[in-house]
């Protein structure tokens, strides 16, 4: 049910394969670990960062399936996986959470050039103390006469590096309790901000980064949403992300898996195919198996997700997809060999990347427990 497409979503499909294979070249002249804005205009230019946004806010309204199905095409037209989950970190961190939940003035200011490519948006949520328990964050805003006052410290911020909008989580100093009670603001790096890059392992397209808030004077209207609803506002724009982010990977995969075949059929020792050895057609038929298994279940939470809340399914298909892509990864390297341990190997590259997998967007871990809470365990 979930592994077919219409004759539309298959023409879709395509379309952004051929989008990803004409961002290729853009992506590959760059430096490592730059955002060319060619590629980013470009990308902006199929209107896919609008995609899953209300018209009434300047999108398509797409929907999360025909989002995904697109980011599918562009993984497996486009090698640099960085790159294209920076675009996802953009419009599930940024984009949407502006477009559902902003004003209409936040909208008409905020909106226009981040669907348009002209800006790069973050999201700040983790700090160097703070990951999977978001409440226990330190950032935090007061009110401080007609405006407030926003300070902090974020970490590992996807896009920091090259955003110029960013949306920030902090304690909603208006909102005490036990536990804080989050609100979200909306900042340009005009206003004072600074960011550092953090080098890491892999996704080296998507550049990564503290965002310093020292103590920011800002207008009252920055604030998103109504006191205290910034923990929701989170929760929704993590629950769109997990449905989808793994769009680029799923393509990824089969990118990955056609190549391994390739390689298995060409290769050849001992006087045959290598694929003719069980030990490297097995893993093939693993790679096989994981990558039909990823899609069935990215289409599913992004299906669910189209017809309402689906946690458990976004929860699900972040869990298997992230960990399928790991394992089919380094399964690559051991049929590519010696050639695939090679630092610019392509089997090299897909390993580093999909090691940050099981890490963003909440661990394999969290996701588990997501599942077995609605399991009553």
């Amino acid at each position: 049910m979930f592994d077919s497409l219409s004759p539309e979503q298959t023409a879709l499909r395509q379309q952004f394969v051929e989008v990803g294979e004409a961002l290729s070249p853009l992506l590959a002249a760059a430096p490592r670990g730059e955002m060319p804005h060619a590629a980013w205009r470009l990308l902006a230019e199929t209107g896919l960062f609008g995609f899953p946004v209300p018209v009434s806010a300047g999108g398509s309204a797409r929907g999360p399936l025909d989002t995904v199905i697109a980011f599918e095409g562009l993984g497996l037209g486009c090698a640099d996986l960085g790159f294209l989950f920076a675009a996802n970190a953009h419009v599930w961190g940024a984009v949407l959470p502006l477009a559902l939940h902003g004003n209409d003035a936040q909208i008409a200011r905020w909106l226009p050039p981040l669907l348009d490519g002209r800006r790069v948006g973050a999201h700040g949520v983790t700090e160097h103390g703070t990951g999977s328990d978001v409440r226990a964050m330190s950032t935090r805003f007061d009110a401080q006469g007609d405006g407030i006052v926003l300070g902090g410290e974020k970490a590992y911020i996807t896009c920091a590096p090259r955003a110029e909008t960013f949306l920030i989580y902090a304690r909603d100093g208006r909102v005490e309790g036990e536990r804080a009670e989050l609100g979200a603001v909306v900042l340009e790096r005009a206003d004072g901000v600074t960011t550092a890059e953090q080098p890491k392992l892999g996704l080296h397209g998507a550049p990564m980064g503290t965002v310093q808030l020292p103590d920011l004077a800002l207008p009252r209207d920055r604030i998103v949403g109504s006191a205290g609803s910034g923990m929701a506002m989170f929760t929704t724009a993590l629950e769109w992300e997990r449905a989808c982010v793994f769009g680029p990977f799923v393509g990824a995969m089969e990118r990955q898996l056609t190549r391994c075949v390739r390689h298995a059929r060409r290769r050849r020792q001992f006087g045959r195919p290598i694929g003719k050895f069980q030990a490297v057609s097995h893993r093939l038929a693993d790679m096989k198996t994981r990558l039909d298994v990823s899609r069935m279940m990215l289409y599913r939470a992004a299906t669910a997700k189209g017809a309402g809340r689906a946690p458990v399914e976004a929860a699900q298909a972040k869990l298997t997809i992230a960990e399928a892509f790991l394992q089919s990864s380094i399964d690559a390297v051991r049929i590519a060999g010696g050639s695939g341990y090679l630092e610019d190997a392509a089997a090299a590259e897909e390993l580093r990347d999909a090691m940050g997998g099981p890490l963003f967007s909440g661990t394999s871990d969290i996701q588990k427990n997501i599942i077995a809470g609605f399991l009553g365990v």
